[in-house]
């Protein structure tokens, strides 16, 4: 472990103040990181700090302390005229020092806080939902394609994108197909053959996709619609942003998908 000190405090109030930043370090790294993310967490920590070194210098970067990671280095970074004030605070934010810090080549273009989010809040739950979605199509090879790569890089050049996006992002993307099966149950797609049909017909690829566009066709938050056999939920991204993800996905969405059922009907036929 390569520890660099730049104060001109006595060398041992140097050693004292060192080992207390760096207990925190380790409570916060056991106790709230790994606690958390587990062995993912834990391989995108060696992955990013290949040095495997934690480092303990001087940096106005934060206002008392903090962390980040530079050189394949975990940094402690502590206020040069703050030394010793809210140690406990080195190590809350590990996870987002992980999320900015540089990726090794050919890595995934998200943030190991949007990784973690698709992860935890879609991969994990979105296996059940599918297979509810499939059986009320009575088509065993509907497929949900979020596209978060996609997702990620639209956000990230958006305007007006709410922070919180990367740690939520598995979520967001969940509570659409959310609303895209309680469409499905609403309008008794399981009961109507009809409506199976037409929809089977309109969508040949069987893939519900997800995506961010600048303009909708009939404005508001989202809409519905059809493309190289596909059914797309668009999901506008000028000035509404990520506010439909939270709070117009039960309310906007499910009406418009309701209302245009029909017209999946008359695109297919």
């Amino acid at each position: 472990m390569h520890l660099r000190v730049r104060s001109q405090l006595s060398y041992q109030s140097q050693v004292n103040n060192q080992k207390r930043y760096f207990d925190a370090f380790v409570w916060s790294l056991k106790n709230s990181f790994i606690e958390y993310h587990g062995d993912a967490g834990k391989e995108e920590l060696n992955t990013v700090c290949p040095t495997h070194t934690v480092t303990f210098l001087a940096s106005p970067k934060f206002s008392y302390c903090g962390c980040d990671v530079e050189d394949g280095q975990f940094r402690l970074l502590f206020h040069p005229e703050k030394l010793g004030t809210n140690i406990s605070h080195v190590g809350e934010k590990i996870a987002e020092a992980l999320s900015t810090a540089p990726q090794p080549e050919g890595a995934s273009t998200l943030s190991y806080a949007a990784r973690h989010s698709i992860k935890t809040e879609y991969t994990t739950k979105i296996i059940p939902m599918l297979e509810k979605a499939r059986t009320l199509l009575q088509n065993p090879k509907l497929e949900f394609q979020p596209g978060f790569e996609a997702l990620g890089e639209k956000l990230k050049n958006g305007k007006d994108v709410r922070d919180d996006w990367e740690t939520n992002l598995g979520d967001f993307a969940r509570k659409y197909y959310e609303s895209f099966i309680d469409v499905l149950e609403r309008e008794k797609f399981g009961e109507d053959e009809m409506l199976r049909e037409g929809l089977e017909e309109g969508v040949p690829k069987g893939v519900v996709q997800l995506k961010l566009v600048d303009t909708l066709k009939n404005g508001g938050y989202n809409e519905t619609v059809l493309d190289d056999g596909a059914l797309i939920i668009q999901v506008n991204l000028v000035d509404h942003v990520l506010k439909c993800f939270a709070d117009a996905v039960a309310a906007d969405y499910p009406r418009s998908m309701g209302n245009e059922h029909s017209l999946f009907l008359r695109e297919a036929g």
